[in-house]
């Protein structure tokens, strides 16, 4: 997810700061500073609203890097639409460097490569085995929700897509082209997300970019805490949540055990929880859990009703390298 995203610019005397003024869902910024390299970053989605993540960058050779590639989600009317066209030509793209497998980021590569595109997917180990359990799901959904004619992308196509993806281990330096060398750090959102370190070699000079792609917490229970990156002269960087305070998780725990407390205990209701299949269901699982354990829900039943919150479930187990050690103990 990401909202208005900021290009830092660094100087050799200083920073400076530019704030990026997209409008609803595409937008393009040139960030030409002679002698610097010439370079242009355009925002194709999560401009001013948090879904649809894709931004494309442009070198001075003419190569075009496309950072993400994600779906829009509960636009309206207005979702269908700007799901039809990407705004550029996925012919053009030379790469494409994927941040984590949630749908607003990832939910259209199978249409990019039904419509053209046929060079390599860049990702994480875990965000692969991720996406395949979400592209084949949003695949099914499409041809349910749509007649044959007017779908996105099929099954084929995100199996297609899949063929096409290529995974690197996070801290290590990958060259995808002369003068394109890719670096992913733990950006700590879900299992396999990563910041995105882009090295660019041109006209003699080095010049680092960074995509924070979507930043998690530094208390998360499971997954280990957003990692630093290297330094960089352009950041690109999500800020969802970057007016907003979160509460601490032992208070979000405690308020947890109030309401179902609450309401199936002393008022013998049921709390239904509407949460995302990747992420936030384990957390839930794991604090309920946690809460049981310790004699502090009494004896209720907890139901997880989505199939693909289960077999994301078991991908995410089979990372242990990326748990904290609390959690590593903990299973």
């Amino acid at each position: 997810m990401a909202l208005v995203y900021i290009a830092i610019q660094r100087e050799t005397f200083g920073f400076f700061l530019l704030f990026l003024p997209p409008n609803r869902c595409r937008s393009r910024i040139n960030l030409s500073y002679r002698p610097l390299l010439y370079m242009e970053i355009s925002f194709y989605g999560a401009a001013q609203n948090v879904t649809g993540s894709k931004h494309l960058v442009q070198l001075d050779n003419g190569k075009r890097i496309l950072l993400d590639c994600g779906l829009f989600q509960g636009e309206g009317r207005n979702t269908r639409e700007m799901n039809e066209t990407f705004g550029f030509l996925p012919k053009s793209i030379d790469y494409v460097i994927l941040s984590h497998a949630h749908l607003d980021h990832c939910g259209l590569l199978p249409k990019l490569v039904r419509e053209g595109y046929e060079g390599k997917i860049y990702c994480t180990p875990p965000t692969l085995e991720l996406c395949r359990l979400v592209l084949a799901d949003s695949a099914r959904i499409q041809r349910s929700d749509n007649p044959a004619e007017s779908e996105l992308y099929n099954e084929e196509d995100a199996e297609k897509t899949l063929e096409q993806f290529v995974t690197v281990p996070y801290n290590k330096n990958y060259t995808i082209a002369e003068g394109i060398e890719l670096l992913f750090t733990d950006a700590g959102h879900v299992l396999g997300s990563a910041a995105v370190n882009l090295t660019l070699i041109s006209g003699g000079e080095t010049y680092r970019v960074c995509f924070s792609g979507d930043i998690g917490r530094f208390d998360n229970r499971i997954l280990r805490p957003p990692q630093p990156f290297p330094q960089a002269d352009y950041i690109i960087c999500e800020s969802t949540y970057g007016d907003k305070f979160h509460l601490a998780v032992e208070n979000a725990e405690d308020r947890l055990e109030e309401i179902v407390r609450e309401t199936c205990l002393e008022r013998g209701g049921k709390v239904i929880i509407p949460a995302f299949s990747i992420g936030r269901t384990q957390e839930l699982v794991y604090s309920l859990n946690r809460l049981a354990e310790a004699g502090r829900l009494g004896k209720i039943k907890v139901f997880v009703d989505s199939p693909m919150s289960v077999y994301a479930t078991e991908i995410i187990k089979s990372h242990r390298e990326c748990f904290i050690d609390e959690m590593r103990d903990y299973m």
